[in-house]
């Protein structure tokens, strides 16, 4: 460490000139280790001009602070070499401070400048609060690298707790009110270009304006791979779980590369566009609050789609439909559209329409979802309708299967239950086994015709096998159980 120049000990004026050369990583290490980080090799620069005027009530600074050849470890792991530069220059008066200057370089790549500059004014006359502008800019931006070096990098272990350790807030209670330091504040950015694995970003412009507990967002927008995303918010923060209007809007956004850079699961297994809005107001986050105040609507679809069924809860909704109907392509076919649209009002979230598409298989449903205390613990009752691909339907015998018609609508078997949080289906097999009976009567051959005979008409179905050559006039009697015959079939046996 160096300084050197005047200092005017009656006028307390100074010109300074700090430098600081190669600071050792083991004292940066003292402030990484409750991370830990460890900082394999670096060499950290730094110099500083500091000028004290007019009595010691302005300071000017500037300078730059110089890290290169960065190495981390964390977890056993090593990090490529970082680069980053920090210039600054800042006035500092009675009145508040000016950022002249303020700019972080990091090392730039193909896609991007990584050069991020703040520039603004804050007044600091009025105790307590903050009043000024401040803008965030950059033209062209790449975070990939510096986003891969920490997203999958496992935390710390947390440590034990103790007796005096303070208990953990209690479940399902609002956020507690807020008062910013702020008082007509305004923070605003633009971004040209900003990328990150595979999400691309242009035209990003943002402004806020804070005010104390009210924070209004307008406008946010970006053109995201390609399609334009709008979003507004007006927030009160000043009461428990805070007061919002919000809207969004997005037309057409891919789904893939959003898909491949933030969601193992569904990495390379969905395509498509999405298109989206969103109109909400209310007041709280937790379901006793959102019976009360939510209001709004919200309607989504995704068009000409390629979404394999991966995640856990479309699947725990699937599989009970394609294990009754013996069909597992529904799992294995992937779905080409899903549009669905849903109302809040009075405590409830109306569903008046959803619907999911593939080659295999289309499903429908629409009902009233009332919500709970607890929000995920909202409960679900509503029917799920299926229609089978005609290949499909043929393939499984079912009676009624068109062929003039792309998909076969089949009685309604399925009904969602469950909660928010963990949605289930209800299947009835009876269903089913009506819909299959003719079929399966083809395949046993005459010797189940007094079977389907029985079960046709005990379920309502016209189940008869046709009456062909010598066998038109005769049947076989029934057994004393047609049903449980059939439920054999299926791999349940009948109780006595």
């Amino acid at each position: 460490m160096r300084a050197s120049g005047p200092f005017d000990v009656a006028k307390y004026e100074a010109r300074l000139n700090l430098a600081i050369f190669s600071i050792d990583r083991r004292v940066l290490n003292l402030a990484g280790a409750a991370s830990g980080i460890d900082f394999d090799t670096t060499v950290v620069n730094s110099t500083n001009l500091i000028e004290i005027t007019n009595g010691g009530s302005v300071i000017n600074a500037s300078g730059l602070l110089d890290i290169a050849h960065l190495r981390l470890k964390r977890a056993g792991q090593t990090t490529p070499t970082l680069e980053f530069r920090f210039d600054y220059g800042v006035t500092l008066a009675e009145q508040g401070a000016q950022i002249r200057q303020c700019q972080l370089t990091l090392a730039p790549t193909e896609r991007g400048k990584n050069e991020l500059k703040l520039t603004g004014a804050v007044n600091l006359t009025k105790a307590g609060t903050l009043t000024g502008h401040l803008k965030l800019a950059a033209d062209t931006l790449d975070a990939t690298r510096y986003y891969d070096l920490f997203s999958g990098q496992p935390t710390p272990a947390a440590a034990a707790p103790t007796a005096t350790a303070p208990a953990a807030p209690p479940a399902n209670v609002e956020p507690a009110p807020m008062k910013l330091p702020f008082d007509n504040f305004t923070l605003e950015a633009s971004v040209g270009k900003f990328y990150l694995r595979e999400v691309a970003a242009e035209n990003f412009q943002f402004v806020a304006k804070l005010d104390g507990s009210h924070v209004v967002l307008q406008p946010a927008q970006l053109t995201l791979n390609g399609a334009p995303i709008t979003a507004t918010a007006d927030l009160d923060l000043s009461v428990p779980g805070y007061k919002y209007d919000v809207t969004f809007s997005a037309n057409g956004v891919p789904v893939e590369p959003l898909a491949n850079s933030f969601s193992p699961t569904y990495r390379g297994q969905a395509k498509g566009r999405l298109i989206a809005s969103a109109q909400l107001k209310g007041a709280g986050v937790t379901g006793v609050n959102l019976k009360q105040s939510l209001a709004g609507t919200v309607n989504f679809s995704f068009t000409n789609a390629n979404i394999q069924i991966v995640g856990p809860k479309i699947k725990a909704v699937l599989t009970p439909i394609a294990l009754v109907l013996g069909a597992p392509e529904l799992l294995s076919s992937p779905m080409d559209y899903i549009n669905a649209s849903l109302h809040a009002a009075g405590g409830k979230i109306e569903v008046p329409a959803f619907i999911a598409h593939s080659a295999a298989f289309r499903a429908t449903s629409a009902g009233v979802v009332p919500i709970a205390d607890v929000l995920m613990d909202s409960p679900l009752n509503q029917n799920v309708d299926i229609a089978l691909a005609r290949e499909v339907a043929g393939k499984l015998r079912f009676s009624n299967a068109p062929t003039n018609e792309a998909y076969a609508t089949l009685p309604t078997f399925a009904r969602l239950n469950g909660t928010l949080g963990e949605p289930k289906v209800k299947t009835d097999k009876l269903v089913i086994v009506g819909l299959t009976a003719a079929g399966i009567g083809g395949a046993l051959g005459n010797k189940a015709g007094g079977v389907l005979q029985n079960v046709g008409g005990l379920l309502g179905g016209n189940l008869q096998p046709a009456a062909t050559g010598t066998n038109a006039a005769t049947t076989n009697p029934p057994p004393k159980s047609p049903v449980n015959n059939l439920l054999d079939i299926f791999g349940k046996k009948p109780k006595k």
